[in-house]
């Protein structure tokens, strides 16, 4: 059974002035079958009071007309005067419905909405954009330190203010926080959320692929997505990599070595059974070629191979050498193209018929 939040900290979540923590511990209770019941007999009061006159919209607390009010501003926008007549229009027979059967799913989802989901106009937020071809590094105020790989683009507030570190990511990163353990981390990306509170780590996700993938080297993360309708949370340790599917919001845990995932850092490219398709993807975000594959059939070609600070020429002439493939560099365009094997009798392997007689 869930304590009912006081007085007080219900003045404050109408007022908008609640912490984070404050607004998910009337969330919590209001969502609970005590707080639901709480809250549907305070709008059957309200409704009688409300049916008798309409002056107790402005002349008495009523709690719950107060908090729809409040929401529904929020909703329809910052109009002062036509919101008020709108709203007030409302109320009535929303609470009426809502008492009979919708209070809990819809309070619930509006607060949701309202304290988590809402952008906060007050936050300066900046953008890193790192193109293709090239690196970058940010270093924040706290002492964090984030090197962008090519291709992405990183948000972040001018100030880390209240309670939480956040950033907004969409590409490749690894991040070095900064520990503050009262003043957690936060990595969004497409319904994925990473929790930091000191750590060192990878996160590849770009908008073209349909996996994200943490890698954490030092430290711990938390990874919080939903499943199913639910709220779930992934804890990575050290040497472990996380898989999170952007179709089915699946996550898979495996282990990895430590810093594999982040040699670009340093220049290096390295390949391990990656198929020929992902090999490009790569290499057109690090040299800003584009690839066209004259033959399909060249998918089924994967390569083990490792590089550091070479040239997109020498890159190329090494693939050549694993596998029977030709490439052709024009004005920015790679073709790459299939190459037939011709057979020839070798010197050192002559096969001489011999005579039994």
């Amino acid at each position: 059974m869930q304590t009912t939040p006081d007085e007080k900290l219900l003045e404050k979540f109408l007022d908008n002035k609640c912490t984070p923590k404050e607004a998910r511990e009337i969330l919590e209770w209001i969502s609970s079958p005590d707080g639901q019941l709480v809250a549907a007999n305070s709008f059957d009061k309200d409704i009688i009071l409300m049916e008798n006159t309409d002056q107790h919209i402005d002349n008495q607390e009523i709690r719950t007309a107060q908090m729809f009010r409040q929401i529904m501003k929020k909703i329809i926008g910052e109009r002062e005067e036509e919101s008020t007549s709108q709203i007030r229009r409302l109320i009535p027979n929303w609470l009426k419905i809502a008492a009979a059967i919708l209070i809990p799913l819809f309070l619930t989802n509006a607060i949701i909405w309202f304290i988590f989901e809402k952008p906060d106009n007050n936050i300066a937020w900046q953008e890193v954009s790192v193109p293709r071809g090239e690196k970058q590094q940010v270093i924040f105020q706290d002492g964090t330190r984030i090197w962008l790989n090519s291709d992405t683009k990183l948000k972040y507030p001018v100030e880390f203010s209240g309670n939480q570190r956040e950033v907004k990511l969409e590409g490749e990163a690894y991040f070095q926080v900064k520990k503050n353990a009262k003043k957690p981390f936060f990595v969004r990306m497409n319904n994925l959320s990473i929790k930091v509170t000191g750590t060192s780590f990878n996160v590849k996700a770009y908008h073209d692929e349909r996996v994200i993938t943490t890698t954490l080297d030092e430290g711990k993360v938390s990874l919080l997505t939903q499943l199913k309708n639910e709220s779930v949370e992934y804890t990575l340790q050290p040497g472990q990599e996380a898989f999170y599917s952007k179709n089915s919001s699946a996550i898979e845990i495996q282990r990895t070595a430590k810093g594999q995932n982040s040699l670009w850092k340093e220049k290096k490219i390295k390949f391990k059974d990656t198929p020929l398709f992902e090999v490009i993807k790569v290499l057109e975000r690090w040299y800003n070629v584009k690839f066209i594959v004259k033959d399909q059939g060249l998918s089924t070609y994967t390569y083990t191979i490792a590089f550091q600070n070479e040239s997109l020429q020498n890159v190329l002439t090494g693939l050549e050498k694993i596998t029977p493939i030709k490439y052709q560099i024009n004005d920015g365009t790679v073709e790459v193209r299939r190459v037939e094997i011709r057979r020839k009798a070798s010197k050192n392997f002559i096969i001489k018929r011999v005579n039994s007689n």
